[in-house]
Parts: structure tokens; C-alpha cells; sequence
């Protein structure tokens, strides 16, 4: 085979066929016809392109008559070769040269040459020029390949930042539609699809035209697995291209599809399972290609690994929001044991001097060589004595280590009572009241006591706010009953709550008063009580200024049909009994001997346990054994537990002739005593009525 010639037409023509792929345009056809003709000397001919059962001209020289058809002179122009040529001779002399070679996938460039019946075709130089064709074209080919596989590349690198660019799953969805929609040059629109585990739907979440946006009617098919293009994709993991919807029945018709003419679908998968669907779409036929396939799949791929990111993060933040919420309950709890720790300190310390106080005000009380104003003056004392001791036992149901004592109650009288209480504090800040009760009544079961002094705290609270805000203002007080629930709103005119407060808002110790305004402890009180009443109280969301509080309590059919209350002068009591008196709180032990005294009984009194286990050794000695046996339980030297052991062993007679007071009920210790034993027992302080009606049961 001789060497091809170096011609620079020859080049030219090669360089231009490098830069272009098909269909070429005049330029580049004129230009290898006019370097054909140059090389084997030819006078004329034609390019064709070669397809399946098509064959279309696309260029002829002036002079060239009726340029044959390639399809005669090239019978294996289809075959898979890197070109193809042959040499044959018309019936007039002249001399056919046709060469052939690949062009774009599926298709062949057929080139036609005429020369006069002197010069024939030199087989060697058709041969050298249509291997540097093929050559040229197969080149072209694949430089542009690698340039779209650059630029792909680039493009799934920059659509892989930007879609890691964001967590938030919203504004990443509508990231993905826009970019992919971009990305594909013919994509006139994108839609992304999530899959509904429940419903096994796919459900459209983004769309990147507003203008194809559309609601299915109810009269539509939901997209599921195997049902539309998408559907299908879902269900195959496979790209699924549709060139004409009209005709390819794996589309799903739809009222609202009239503008789509075409469309590209692609799954998307996370850990080998579908999560929903990409789909692009066109009002051309025929708009995606292989190369749109190839180019879908993997951003596909980036979207739904994006999409899986954005949910790991969104779950951990929301597991990182549950880990606080249980540090802060843990926190709270920590709180609570420390306050139920303090409070068990202390609460006997302020049950013993209440006691005292409260039973010497009664005590005065029952004289009746009092003046009206000294009477009048150690009922305050009382009642302030009982205010104290009833603010004690709500540090005890707030340290849940007390419950309550439950009876049917009113919440309309209490909360009429609770204004009657504070009516003047409120008439001097300016402040105006707003009665709005249900006519009916509002039945609950619970401690009286306890929710008066919940509507205290939030009424005193309402009263303190407007007082600080501006002089005067409005407290609206209602109640209503909503299904088998009462609930009690109070509404105030003041300031509100900002955000910070309304989070700790029923925290301990958390105020949003002046130092030596407040503790911290009102509304977490209050919290304890209600809760414990199985209600609840929250801070109402409202547009009106202010704040309003709800407390919302079970309602009960049962009304009070009793009066606890009960006056002293009618009870009926036994006397001349002798009663061993055994505690080291000096001012207690008087005012209960003088209550034995007054009923006509005999006491001894005692200080600690040792000593009154003498008493009882001379009582047996001289045969007059006590009658009945009242003790503290928290002593010095003996407490009372361990002296109700030694009488269950030494003088078993008076094992069920004993009464305890104390004023420590919410000690483990003391609570398993009284629990094992099943004794009875007062809790300090407490109502001389209350001790006489319980001396005179232990006597019987």
C-alpha cells in the first residue's frame, strides 16, 4: 500500500470534521467533497447520510448530474466496520468511487466520486483517504465524548455542592427541581416525588414550573408503585424515557398532563430502597436522549442521597431536641428531690411553733373572759397560723410526699372566697374585677385548702403584673364547664410573659419578680397541686394583651353535702382518764395538756422516750396503768418508734392505746412507721377540735 500524499485540503477537511459532528453543515460538506475530488482526481460527486431503510443527500458538487444513491454501490455500508469502500465502472466508461464510515451511533457518512474513463480511482488512495476519514470522525467522536463527560462532571460536581449546600428539607427539594431542571438542556420542567410509606403514594413535593404545578382531582389515579412512568421507575429501579405520552401507554393520562410531550423518570434509591422519584419533562418530542438517561440516573443518585442527609440530620436534631428535653426533666427532677429534701428539713421545725401558736390561739378562743376586739385579734392569729400551716402542706404535695385530703368542692365559692380575701389589695392597686362564674356548680373533687391556695398564687400574680405595668387595670375570673372537664381562667391586663419566662414558667425557684419580691415557687406549686388533682394548668396562647392562666380540673356530680368544720361544743367526750403525754416541744405539750385538762383528764407529762417508759414501769408498779399513751415521734434520746417498740414487747395491753402527733410526715422513716403499723396519728399543726376527736376515739 503506497503512502498517502500529505495534502493540506486533505487536512483542512480532517481538522473541520474533528470540530463538527453531524449533520454537517454546507461548509464542512463542500470542503471534504472539494479534498476528495482533489485527491483521486475526480470531477464531481455527493455526501450522503446513511440510516436504517433511509439515505439523505446532503451535499452535491454544480456539476455533478443526478448523483447516485450509495445504496447500490455499497451493500455492506451498514456493517460495523471503521469504513467502507469499493470502485466500479457505469456503462458509459466513467468510474464510480464510494467510500462510507461511521458517522453518529446508528448511522454512516457515504461519500460518491465520478472520474472520466481515463483516470480510474487508484484503490490505495481511496482506501488512505477513507481511513483518514473514519479516522477524523471516530476522533471527533470521542474528544466530544470526553468534553461531555468533563462537563457533566463539572455539572454533577457543582450540582452535588449545592446540594449539600443546605439540611433544611424544603428549601432542599426545591434546590433539587430547579438545578435538575437546568442541568438537562431540554428539560422544560422538574417534579420530585417522595414515597408515603403509609399510603404507598408518591407524593409530588416540589416542582420547579409553577406554571405545570397542579392538585390530582379526585376523579385521577394516584401515582403509586408500578402505576405512571413514575410508578414504573419506582418499582424497576431503571430510568424510564418516554418519547411521544400519546403513544406509549406507561404514561399515566391525566387532565392536567396536556402540556407534557415527553418526560424522563428516574428513582431514587438510599441503601438499595426506593424513596421517590425525579422526573423531567418537555412539550417536545422526543426531547431526551441516552445521554440525558446517563446524565439523569446520577444526579438522581446525588438527590437522593442529599435528601437521606437532610433527613439524618433532621432526625438527629430532632434526638438532640428529646436529649435536652430529658436533661431538662432530669434537671427539673434533680430540682424536685432537692426541694422534697429540704422541705422534709424543715417542715418539722415550722409544724412544731405553728402548732403551738395555733393551739394557743384557740385556746384563747375558748375563754370566755375575753374582750370582743382580744377575740377578735386571736381569731387573725389563728387564721394566719392556718394560712402558714396550709402553705406547709403544699410544699408537702409539692414534694409528692403528701396527699391530699379530697372532698366534693365548689370552684365557683372558692374562687368567690379567694376575691373576698384580696378584694382590698385589689381595690387599692385600681384594679377592677370581672366575675364571669357558670350559674350551675362547678363540682370538683379535692383539698379545698390546696386549690384556694392555687387561685391565690395566680390571682396575687395577675394583681403583681399590673400593678408593676401601669396603675389600675382588669381581672377577668371565669369558670365553664367543657365536656367533663371545669375549667377556670384568669385573665389579667398586664404586660404578659415573654418567651424566656414562658419556657420555665412552672419551674421552681424561676421568678420574673424583684429580689424579695418573689421565691420561685408559686407556680410550681400550683403545678404540683393540680397535677396531683389529676388536672392540669398551662398559660393560654391569646392576641390579647396580658396573660391568661387555665386550670382545668375533672369535674364531679357529687356537691358537698357536709361541713368538716364541726363547732367543739358539740361533740360529746369522755373523761377522768389518764393520759401519759410524751414530747420534748414544751409549748405543744402544754397546750395539749390543757385541751386534756379542759376535757376533765389526768396527764403526766414526759420529754423524750426513756422517760416515759419509766412512767408507764411506776404506772404497772402501783396498778393504775395509763389509759392512753399521745407521743411525738421525732425526739431526743427515743423517738417514738422505738418507744412503740418496747411497749408492743414490755406492756403489749397498750399497743393499740397509742396516738402519735408529729410534724414530719414526709420522712421515708416516719411514713413506714405510721404505714406498718396502721396507728393513729395527727400531722402538726392541727386543730384542737381535731385532737379532742381524736383522743376520744383512742379512749373508747
Amino acid at each position: 500500500m503506497s503512502k498517502a500524499p500529505d495534502l493540506p485540503p486533505l487536512i483542512a477537511c480532517l481538522q473541520a470534521i474533528d470540530q463538527w459532528e453531524q449533520p454537517w453543515p454546507e461548509e464542512i460538506c463542500r470542503g471534504v467533497l472539494e479534498a476528495a475530488l482533489e485527491e483521486l482526481g475526480a470531477f464531481g460527486g455527493a455526501i450522503y447520510r446513511m440510516a436504517v431503510d433511509q439515505c439523505e443527500l446532503l451535499f452535491a458538487s454544480p456539476d455533478t448530474i443526478a448523483p447516485p444513491s450509495p445504496d447500490g454501490l455499497l451493500p455492506d455500508a451498514a456493517k460495523d466496520r471503521l469504513f467502507t469502500h469499493t470502485i466500479a465502472q457505469e456503462a458509459g466508461g466513467e468510474w464510480l468511487a464510494a467510500l462510507a464510515w461511521s458517522g453518529l451511533p446508528g448511522e454512516k457518512v457515504a461519500l460518491i466520486l465520478r472520474s472520466p474513463p481515463e483516470l480510474p480511482p487508484d484503490p490505495d488512495r481511496l482506501a488512505h483517504l477513507g481511513a483518514l476519514l473514519a479516522l477524523a470522525a471516530q476522533t471527533g467522536q470521542l474528544r466530544r465524548a470526553r468534553a461531555r463527560e468533563a462537563r457533566q462532571n463539572e455539572l454533577l460536581f457543582r450540582v452535588s455542592q449545592a446540594f449539600m449546600s443546605t439540611v433544611d428539607l424544603r428549601a432542599l427539594l426545591d434546590l433539587i427541581v430547579s438545578l435538575v431542571a437546568e442541568t438537562l438542556e431540554r428539560a422544560e420542567n422538574c417534579v420530585l416525588h417522595l414515597l408515603d410509606p403509609d399510603s404507598d403514594l408518591l407524593v409530588a413535593m416540589s416542582v420547579s414550573n409553577e406554571a405545570r404545578a397542579s392538585t390530582p382531582g379526585p376523579e385521577e389515579t394516584p401515582l403509586r408503585s408500578g402505576v405512571g412512568a413514575a410508578g414504573l421507575a419506582l418499582m424497576t429501579g431503571q430510568v424510564i424515557n418516554i418519547g411521544d405520552v400519546a403513544r406509549d401507554g406507561r404514561f399515566l393520562v391525566r387532565p392536567t398532563s396536556g402540556r407534557i410531550v415527553s418526560l424522563l423518570t428516574a428513582p431514587l434509591i438510599v441503601r438499595g430502597q426506593p424513596i421517590g422519584t425525579l422526573t423531567v419533562d418537555s412539550s417536545v418530542p422526543f426531547a431526551f436522549g441516552e445521554e440525558d438517561e446517563r446524565l439523569l440516573m446520577p444526579l438522581a443518585s446525588l438527590a437522593a442521597a442529599a435528601i437521606n442527609n437532610a433527613d439524618l440530620v433532621k432526625n438527629l436534631q430532632e434526638s438532640l431536641d428529646e436529649l435536652r428535653d430529658t436533661q431538662a426533666q432530669l434537671l427539673q427532677s434533680e430540682k424536685l428531690s432537692a426541694i422534697g429534701q429540704l422541705i422534709a428539713g424543715i417542715t418539722h421545725e415550722i409544724n412544731n411553733p405553728l402548732a403551738a401558736i395555733s393551739g394557743y390561739a384557740q385556746l384563747l378562743k375558748m375563754s370566755e373572759d375575753i374582750d370582743p376586739q382580744t377575740r377578735q385579734d386571736v381569731t387573725r392569729i389563728y387564721e394566719q397560723a392556718q394560712r402558714a400551716a396550709r402553705i406547709v402542706r403544699n410544699l408537702l404535695t409539692f414534694a409528692r410526699e403528701h396527699r391530699a385530703m379530697r372532698r366534693p368542692t365548689d370552684v365557683n365559692v372558692l374562687l368567690q372566697k379567694s376575691l373576698e380575701l384580696l378584694a382590698y389589695q385589689l381595690r387599692i392597686e385600681g384594679i377592677s374585677v370581672e366575675l364571669q362564674l357558670a350559674p350551675q356548680c362547678m363540682g370538683v373533687m379535692g383539698d379545698p385548702y390546696q386549690l384556694q391556695q392555687v387561685f391565690f398564687n395566680l390571682i396575687g400574680n395577675a394583681r403583681d403584673a399590673m400593678a408593676e405595668a401601669h396603675d389600675g387595670g382588669r381581672l377577668t375570673v371565669k369558670t365553664e364547664s367543657v365536656g367533663s372537664t371545669v375549667r377556670i381562667q384568669i385573665c389579667d391586663t398586664g404586660p404578659g410573659l415573654s418567651a424566656e419566662a414562658r419556657k420555665h414558667l412552672f419551674e421552681p425557684f424561676f421568678t420574673t419578680k424583684e429580689v424579695g419580691k418573689g421565691t420561685g415557687l408559686g407556680l410550681s406549686i400550683c403545678f404540683g397541686i393540680i397535677s396531683e388533682h389529676a388536672g392540669r394548668i398551662y398559660l393560654a396562647e391569646t392576641s390579647e394583651p396580658g396573660a391568661t392562666f387555665v386550670v382545668e380540673l375533672p369535674l364531679t356530680s357529687r356537691l358537698p353535702d357536709f361541713d368538716e368544720d364541726m363547732p367543739l361544743e358539740e361533740m360529746t367526750f369522755l373523761a377522768n382518764r389518764l393520759v401519759l403525754l410524751v414530747e420534748d416541744e414544751e409549748p405543744i405539750a402544754r397546750v395539749v395538756q390543757r385541751v386534756l385538762t379542759r376535757d376533765g383528764h389526768r396527764s403526766v407529762v414526759t420529754r423524750d422516750g426513756n422517760e416515759a417508759l419509766s412512767y408507764l414501769e411506776r404506772a404497772r408498779e402501783r396498778g393504775a396503768p395509763f389509759d392512753l399513751i399521745v407521743s411525738d415521734i421525732k425526739m431526743p434520746n427515743m423517738d417514738g418508734a422505738e418507744l412503740y417498740e418496747h411497749i408492743q414487747r414490755e406492756y403489749p395491753e397498750m399497743a393499740d392505746r397509742v396516738l402519735f402527733m408529729t410534724g414530719d410526715s414526709v420522712s421515708p422513716s416516719t411514713r413506714a412507721f405510721l404505714g406498718d403499723h396502721g396507728l393513729p396519728f395527727l400531722i402538726k399543726p392541727f386543730d384542737l377540735g381535731e385532737l379532742r376527736q381524736a383522743i376520744n376515739s383512742s379512749l373508747r
